[in-house]
């Protein structure tokens, strides 16, 4: 199964557009909008520590989601410097998980993150790397590729970008490393 967790409010927008590029051959797609989720903040309450589950059980099918994929693909715009707040709620929910976690990576797990961004995004797909690359790793998740698209303001999501997006679908599923130095 291949879980999409897609954050951005623009249902149609550009990293909609480069998604649905990247996702367009595949049918065991389960996808997670993030807004649409609205997950509830973590309130630190450390019931995650004892049991494996939160206190909030909006989120309990998608834990369970995501255990059970072998694909996860992350697709955000930048909100000044980082993912949109949804997203970070999310990642903060993600603690059930996370304390279960050997930190283990099964190789046969696998993560990629599409990130738009309006502007150059030189710094930001930086620090979404990093955030995402973690998360992937506590999860048990190979981080196997990324697709930064930036001046998406400017260009939106140009043919070239959405002809990488389908190129590197075709990598990722296939099972190639496409970024060596994540």
């Amino acid at each position: 199964m291949t879980t999409v967790l897609f954050c951005s409010p623009r249902k149609n927008g550009y990293t909609a557009e480069v998604l649905s590029q990247f996702v367009k051959n595949r049918d065991d797609i389960n996808l997670i909008d993030i807004y649409a989720l609205s997950p509830a903040p973590c309130t630190a309450c450390e019931k995650c520590r004892t049991d494996y589950k939160c206190v909030n059980s909006d989120m309990d099918s998608v834990l369970n989601d995501i255990e059970n994929s072998d694909f996860l693909i992350v697709a955000t715009p930048v909100y000044n410097y980082s993912v949109p707040a949804p997203m970070k709620a999310f990642l903060d929910r993600l603690q059930p998980l996370y304390e279960r976690s050997s930190t283990k990576i099964n190789e046969h797990k696998r993560a990629f993150l599409i990130v738009t961004c309006a502007q150059s995004g030189k710094y930001s797909f930086d620090i979404i790397r990093k955030q995402m690359s973690l998360a992937f790793k506590e999860l048990g998740f190979s981080f196997s590729g990324e697709l930064n698209v930036p001046f998406t303001d400017k260009n939106g999501a140009g043919d070239s970008d959405l002809k990488k997006a389908e190129t590197l679908s075709y990598k990722f599923f296939g099972g190639e490393e496409i970024c060596s130095d994540i």
